[in-house]
């Protein structure tokens, strides 16, 4: 009887090592996927996090691929998945109605959205606030190389995409056009989406396409592979004009067929919240990407690049950051 007690007490010993290792394990662990570490459990975390891009296919959509990635291996108390969208635009509105908690878009949009000016007039968005920015997305105004269009001037009378109808690049297309003295009947315009117009300027359908991204464009080099490309240059005094916008240099080569530096426009892309998202759930999505640019930037170049919007940046805009992100911001000294 006796040893049978004692093989009973054993038991019962065992078993309650096993829960007591069960129960402890998770808050001593460091790394992916832990409490410790703030990325482990949130009580406050949504069920399901979207994340607002743009078209299949774009740069934008690449690296918000890359990115839900890295927060499903890393953050296990809510499910990331990615939303294709039209863009800026939708997304500015996605994420202010609380269909998609973080998205990314253009500098220029956020910039109108957060002023209710543009086309956000009378529907000025209240709800979003500003994470960190990525590298900036630049106008590619493409055309083939042997076309002899060279500069926006050169477009006069020719056949031009300038993106999907409403779009935040269908926008910035024709204010860059009328900037350099380009009317719409100065031109034959089409509304259609990246994958869409560089097809039709393979085929000789369009005479330049209109594509909006981070460097390099995944379908400007689809394009190359086939057929030498050329990227219309612009006047850096009239991008300057614009505060939303910054004159950047394409590297000669970095497309097939484009063998010199071309100057043309750009702007800056930032990481957006819905404003009312906990403010752990945002602290660990910002500090899984800013220290992970080196895994981002496998998916896509851009995710390289992970920054700090500067005060007077944000100040400009007329926004805020969110205070999950401002949280890292001031951990980092950045702020």
């Amino acid at each position: 009887m006796k040893a049978l007690t004692n093989k009973l007490l054993l038991i019962v010993m065992a078993l309650a090592l096993t829960v007591f290792a069960g129960c402890g394990g998770g808050t001593e662990t460091t790394g992916q996927g832990t409490s410790s570490s703030g990325q482990g459990q949130s009580a406050n975390a949504p069920e399901f996090i979207s994340i607002g891009t743009a078209a299949s296919g774009s740069s934008i959509y690449l690296y918000g691929t890359g990115l839900a990635e890295l927060l499903k291996d890393n953050l296990k108390y809510s499910q990331f998945d990615i939303e294709e969208t039209g863009g800026s635009i939708a997304n500015m509105n996605l994420v202010n109605n609380d269909e998609l908690q973080l998205a990314l878009t253009g500098g220029d949009v956020l910039n109108d959205a957060l002023k209710g000016q543009g086309n956000f007039q009378d529907k000025k968005v209240e709800h979003v606030s500003i994470g960190w920015k990525i590298a900036p997305s630049v106008v590619h105004f493409v055309t083939l190389k042997d076309s002899g269009i060279r500069t926006i001037q050169d477009m006069k009378g020719k056949r031009v995409s300038i993106g999907a109808s409403g779009s935040a690049a269908n926008l910035t297309a024709l204010t860059l056009l009328k900037d350099h003295g380009i009317t719409e009947s100065d031109v034959t315009l089409s509304y259609l989406g990246w994958n869409e117009a560089v097809e039709a300027l393979g085929d000789g359908a369009i005479d330049v396409a209109m594509v909006f991204g981070t460097l390099p464009s995944p379908v400007i080099e689809s394009l190359g592979v086939s057929k030498p490309v050329s990227i219309v240059s612009m006047d850096p005094e009239i991008i300057k004009k614009d505060k939303t916008r910054a004159v950047y240099t394409i590297p000669a080569n970095t497309y097939k067929g484009q063998d010199q530096e071309v100057v043309t426009a750009a702007t800056e892309v930032y990481i957006v919240f819905q404003q009312d998202l906990d403010e752990q759930v945002v602290y660990d999505i910002t500090k899984l990407a800013m220290e992970n640019t080196e895994k981002l930037g496998k998916v896509h170049p851009m995710g390289a690049v992970a920054n700090v919007p500067a005060k007077e940046d944000v100040d400009f805009l007329q926004g805020t950051i969110h205070p999950g992100a401002l949280k890292y911001f001031k951990e980092k000294g950045s702020y």
